[in-house]
Protein backbone atom coordinates (compact mmCIF):
# COMPACT_ATOMS: atom_id res chain seq x y z
CA UNK A 1 0.00 0.00 0.00
CA UNK A 2 1.24 3.45 -1.31
CA UNK A 3 1.61 6.36 2.05
CA UNK A 4 -0.78 8.03 0.00
CA UNK A 5 -3.11 5.29 0.33
CA UNK A 6 -3.00 5.34 4.32
CA UNK A 7 -4.36 9.12 4.29
CA UNK A 8 -7.43 8.41 1.74
CA UNK A 9 -8.44 5.44 3.99
CA UNK A 10 -8.75 7.86 6.19
CA UNK A 11 -10.23 10.57 4.41
CA UNK A 12 -12.88 7.86 3.67
CA UNK A 13 -13.54 7.09 7.61
CA UNK A 14 -13.46 10.87 8.11
CA UNK A 15 -16.72 10.78 5.02
CA UNK A 16 -18.35 8.11 6.98
CA UNK A 17 -18.66 9.71 9.85
CA UNK A 18 -19.88 12.80 8.58
CA UNK A 19 -22.45 10.78 6.66
CA UNK A 20 -23.95 9.05 9.47
CA UNK A 21 -24.01 12.22 11.21
CA UNK A 22 -25.91 13.89 8.39
CA UNK A 23 -28.05 10.56 8.04
CA UNK A 24 -29.14 11.17 11.74
CA UNK A 25 -29.92 14.41 11.67
CA UNK A 26 -31.96 13.82 8.61
CA UNK A 27 -33.84 11.20 10.56
CA UNK A 28 -34.16 12.84 13.92
CA UNK A 29 -35.72 16.04 12.18
CA UNK A 30 -37.93 14.13 10.10
CA UNK A 31 -39.52 12.13 13.27
CA UNK A 32 -39.57 15.46 15.04
CA UNK A 33 -36.75 14.34 17.68
CA UNK A 34 -34.96 17.10 17.17
CA UNK A 35 -34.97 21.01 17.71
CA UNK A 36 -32.86 23.30 16.02
CA UNK A 37 -30.71 23.71 18.93
CA UNK A 38 -29.51 20.44 19.01
CA UNK A 39 -29.11 20.06 15.56
CA UNK A 40 -26.84 22.92 15.49
CA UNK A 41 -24.53 21.33 17.55
CA UNK A 42 -24.30 18.68 14.78
CA UNK A 43 -23.45 20.50 12.37
CA UNK A 44 -20.95 22.63 14.05
CA UNK A 45 -19.50 19.08 14.04
CA UNK A 46 -19.80 18.60 10.47
CA UNK A 47 -18.59 21.58 9.36
CA UNK A 48 -15.28 20.96 11.35
CA UNK A 49 -14.67 17.61 9.72
CA UNK A 50 -15.29 18.74 6.58
CA UNK A 51 -12.50 21.69 7.02
CA UNK A 52 -10.78 18.90 8.45
CA UNK A 53 -11.07 16.95 5.58
CA UNK A 54 -10.09 19.44 2.94
CA UNK A 55 -6.61 20.39 5.21
CA UNK A 56 -6.53 17.01 4.82
CA UNK A 57 -6.60 16.66 0.91
CA UNK A 58 -4.89 19.73 0.33
CA UNK A 59 -2.01 18.13 2.38
CA UNK A 60 -2.09 14.99 0.68
CA UNK A 61 -1.90 16.92 -3.05
CA UNK A 62 1.30 18.63 -1.43
CA UNK A 63 3.16 15.76 0.15
CA UNK A 64 2.42 12.89 -1.94
CA UNK A 65 1.79 13.83 -5.76
CA UNK A 66 -1.43 11.97 -6.42
CA UNK A 67 -1.67 10.85 -10.32
CA UNK A 68 -4.75 11.41 -11.89
CA UNK A 69 -6.81 8.77 -10.82
CA UNK A 70 -6.16 9.83 -7.13
CA UNK A 71 -6.50 13.23 -8.21
CA UNK A 72 -10.19 12.59 -8.97
CA UNK A 73 -10.89 10.57 -5.96
CA UNK A 74 -9.86 13.77 -3.74
CA UNK A 75 -11.55 16.49 -5.63
CA UNK A 76 -14.88 13.97 -5.51
CA UNK A 77 -13.95 13.18 -1.70
CA UNK A 78 -14.03 17.31 -1.47
CA UNK A 79 -17.77 17.57 -3.42
CA UNK A 80 -18.40 15.09 -0.92
CA UNK A 81 -17.91 16.84 2.34
CA UNK A 82 -19.40 19.95 0.82
CA UNK A 83 -22.26 17.92 -0.25
CA UNK A 84 -23.01 16.38 3.31
CA UNK A 85 -22.40 19.31 5.03
CA UNK A 86 -25.54 20.91 2.86
CA UNK A 87 -27.21 17.90 3.97
CA UNK A 88 -27.53 19.08 7.36
CA UNK A 89 -27.73 22.41 6.60
CA UNK A 90 -31.30 21.81 5.15
CA UNK A 91 -31.87 19.33 8.00
CA UNK A 92 -31.51 23.22 10.38
CA UNK A 93 -33.50 24.47 7.53
CA UNK A 94 -36.50 21.93 8.22
CA UNK A 95 -35.62 22.04 11.77
CA UNK A 96 -36.52 25.62 12.07
CA UNK A 97 -39.47 25.60 9.89
CA UNK A 98 -41.13 22.79 11.97
CA UNK A 99 -40.41 24.09 14.95
CA UNK A 100 -41.58 27.96 14.63
CA UNK A 101 -44.91 26.55 12.28
CA UNK A 102 -45.81 24.02 14.90
CA UNK A 103 -45.11 26.36 18.12
CA UNK A 104 -46.86 29.05 16.23
CA UNK A 105 -50.15 27.45 15.10
CA UNK A 106 -50.22 24.90 17.56
CA UNK A 107 -50.53 21.95 14.88
CA UNK A 108 -50.07 18.85 14.86
CA UNK A 109 -49.37 17.10 11.86
CA UNK A 110 -49.35 14.22 10.07
CA UNK A 111 -46.11 14.57 7.33
CA UNK A 112 -47.10 11.70 5.62
CA UNK A 113 -45.03 12.37 2.62
CA UNK A 114 -42.12 13.92 4.31
CA UNK A 115 -42.05 10.91 6.61
CA UNK A 116 -42.04 8.44 3.85
CA UNK A 117 -39.76 9.95 1.30
CA UNK A 118 -37.08 10.88 4.32
CA UNK A 119 -36.30 7.28 4.37
CA UNK A 120 -35.37 7.25 0.61
CA UNK A 121 -33.63 10.50 1.14
CA UNK A 122 -31.59 8.74 3.92
CA UNK A 123 -31.00 5.59 1.81
CA UNK A 124 -29.93 7.90 -1.31
CA UNK A 125 -27.20 9.57 1.14
CA UNK A 126 -26.25 6.37 2.66
CA UNK A 127 -25.65 4.40 -0.89
CA UNK A 128 -23.78 7.96 -2.44
CA UNK A 129 -21.53 7.34 0.26
CA UNK A 130 -21.24 3.59 0.01
CA UNK A 131 -21.10 3.85 -3.75
CA UNK A 132 -17.56 6.67 -3.28
CA UNK A 133 -15.68 4.03 -1.07
CA UNK A 134 -16.82 1.49 -3.02
CA UNK A 135 -15.87 2.59 -6.32
CA UNK A 136 -19.42 1.67 -7.47
CA UNK A 137 -20.78 2.90 -10.88
CA UNK A 138 -24.15 0.61 -10.50
CA UNK A 139 -24.89 1.63 -7.25
CA UNK A 140 -24.58 5.69 -8.09
CA UNK A 141 -26.81 4.87 -10.94
CA UNK A 142 -29.22 3.21 -9.13
CA UNK A 143 -29.16 6.51 -6.63
CA UNK A 144 -29.74 8.84 -10.10
CA UNK A 145 -32.67 6.46 -10.59
CA UNK A 146 -34.21 6.60 -7.19
CA UNK A 147 -34.36 10.23 -6.96
CA UNK A 148 -37.12 9.74 -9.87
CA UNK A 149 -39.32 8.69 -7.11
CA UNK A 150 -38.77 11.46 -4.78
CA UNK A 151 -39.27 14.15 -7.16
CA UNK A 152 -42.59 12.03 -7.94
CA UNK A 153 -43.47 13.00 -4.76
CA UNK A 154 -43.00 16.10 -4.67
CA UNK A 155 -45.34 16.57 -7.55
CA UNK A 156 -48.11 14.76 -5.59
CA UNK A 157 -47.82 16.95 -2.91
CA UNK A 158 -47.59 20.34 -5.00
CA UNK A 159 -50.84 19.14 -6.10
CA UNK A 160 -52.49 18.19 -3.14
CA UNK A 161 -51.20 21.98 -1.32
CA UNK A 162 -52.25 23.89 -4.50
CA UNK A 163 -55.68 22.12 -3.64
CA UNK A 164 -56.19 22.65 0.04
CA UNK A 165 -55.19 25.60 2.49
CA UNK A 166 -54.44 23.39 5.18
CA UNK A 167 -51.46 24.28 7.46
CA UNK A 168 -50.40 20.88 7.69
CA UNK A 169 -50.37 19.80 3.83
CA UNK A 170 -48.33 23.36 3.12
CA UNK A 171 -45.90 22.00 6.28
CA UNK A 172 -45.51 18.62 4.74
CA UNK A 173 -45.00 20.51 1.04
CA UNK A 174 -42.24 22.69 2.44
CA UNK A 175 -40.04 19.50 4.09
CA UNK A 176 -40.47 17.76 1.36
CA UNK A 177 -39.10 20.68 -0.94
CA UNK A 178 -36.03 20.17 1.78
CA UNK A 179 -35.72 16.86 1.03
CA UNK A 180 -35.89 16.90 -2.44
CA UNK A 181 -33.01 19.07 -2.45
CA UNK A 182 -30.71 16.64 0.06
CA UNK A 183 -31.77 14.01 -2.71
CA UNK A 184 -30.62 15.67 -5.26
CA UNK A 185 -26.98 16.46 -3.82
CA UNK A 186 -27.10 12.69 -3.08
CA UNK A 187 -27.73 12.43 -7.22
CA UNK A 188 -24.70 15.19 -7.23
CA UNK A 189 -22.10 12.63 -5.39
CA UNK A 190 -23.59 9.81 -7.67
CA UNK A 191 -22.58 11.77 -11.02
CA UNK A 192 -19.04 12.80 -9.02
CA UNK A 193 -18.82 8.97 -8.67
CA UNK A 194 -19.38 8.16 -12.29
CA UNK A 195 -17.59 10.88 -13.28
CA UNK A 196 -14.51 9.92 -10.85
CA UNK A 197 -14.40 6.12 -12.44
Amino acid sequence: MRPIDYRVKGLENMLKEISRISEEIVENVVSLKATPDSIRKHIDDVREMRLEIHRNIVEIMARYQPTASDLRGLIAALEISYGLYRFSRYALDISTVLDRVTRISGASCDLRYSSVISKRVVEMVRGSIEAFLNRDKGRARAIIEMDREVDQTLFTALDEASRSANICSTLDLLILMYLERIADHSVYIANEIIEML
